[in-house]
């Protein structure tokens, strides 16, 4: 028996609304809340772990005694050692102390500052991004990224045709797009392993576009008496439960790093999930309209 055909495509102006809607109000509400966050891998600042003798020290006592360098605070290891990792961007480090007078080393002010706060305190480590190696890593991720969606394209293109190839981009354009948004709305703070979940994200999502498309080749190159569109529904229909499976046991793996992870993996994880979700969504109903509208104004003209 037949599997009946769902007609995707059918909702395809609606979807799209949906995804304009998405993108452009999680953008409005960023920009109206001070903007994108950007971590001091990308801006340049200090980072240190210190131990804590004492264990009445907690999040909030290390937050008050260094209010002046708007740090950010992650408990790290087993939370019997009391270890935090305390990280400030560059520009939120002040000039002076004080009295007024320049500090030679404004990271030399902060570990001070937490000596001075916290007897018996040791710095286990510590890291110093500057400025100049902030920008080249900003500058580097988004290279890095421009010229994988050019490779892509280009295997996509000599893979299938063209238009295949644009479609798979469009959607993947519009999962960053999704993603980046999301990470604003949720104050999420792009550094590294941010920037990583992105390029997975290229991956997964490429990868869950070309199995749809390549059933779409395939279906009508068996030159069936059916509109183009008929065969694009069917196609995604046929690969539905491929889709589904796909995509729940690989939530599954990235929620259990999203739950037992800890704050370290916590954005990383939360990145995966969306984009992930937001992957699936455009392979049916981002990619395949744009195929649709590209056999319908191009090749039928």
């Amino acid at each position: 028996m037949e599997r009946k055909t769902i007609n995707f495509l059918e909702y395809r102006h609606i979807a799209i609304g949906f995804s304009w809607i998405m993108i452009v109000g999680f953008t409005a509400i960023t920009l109206f809340r001070g903007g994108f966050i950007m971590g001091i891998d990308f801006v340049g600042g200090y980072k240190v772990i210190a131990k804590f003798e004492d264990k009445t020290v907690n999040e909030a006592k290390i937050r008050h005694a260094l209010t002046a360098f708007d740090i950010e605070i992650q408990q790290v290891g087993e939370p019997v050692k009391n270890e935090y990792m305390i990280s400030t961007k560059l520009e939120n480090i002040p000039a002076n102390n004080s009295s007024g007078t320049p500090v030679l080393s404004k990271y030399e002010m902060l570990k001070n500052t937490i000596s001075e706060n916290f007897k018996g305190s040791t710095i286990i480590s510590e890291e110093n991004v500057g400025p100049s190696i902030g920008d080249f890593l900003r500058k580097s991720a988004w290279k890095l990224s421009f010229m994988s969606i050019v490779m892509m394209t280009i295997y996509l293109a000599f893979r299938f045709e063209l238009k295949y190839a644009v479609g798979a981009m469009i959607a993947l354009l519009h999962d960053i797009a999704a993603t980046i948004a999301f990470c604003g709305l949720m104050k999420v703070e792009f550094n590294i392993p941010v920037i990583a979940a992105l390029l997975t994200i290229f991956g997964y999502s490429v990868n869950d576009t070309i199995v749809i498309f390549d059933r779409i080749r395939e279906t009508n190159e068996l030159k069936l008496k059916e509109t183009f569109i008929h065969t694009m529904d069917k196609a995604i229909t046929q690969t539905l439960s491929r889709t589904i499976l796909t995509v729940m046991l690989t939530l599954f793996a990235v929620i259990a790093l999203f739950i037992l992870g800890g704050p370290v993996l916590h954005d990383f994880s939360l990145v995966l999930l969306f984009g992930f979700v937001v992957g699936a969504y455009s392979s049916i109903f981002i990619a395949s309209p744009f195929v649709y509208w590209w056999e319908q104004l191009v090749v039928k003209k």
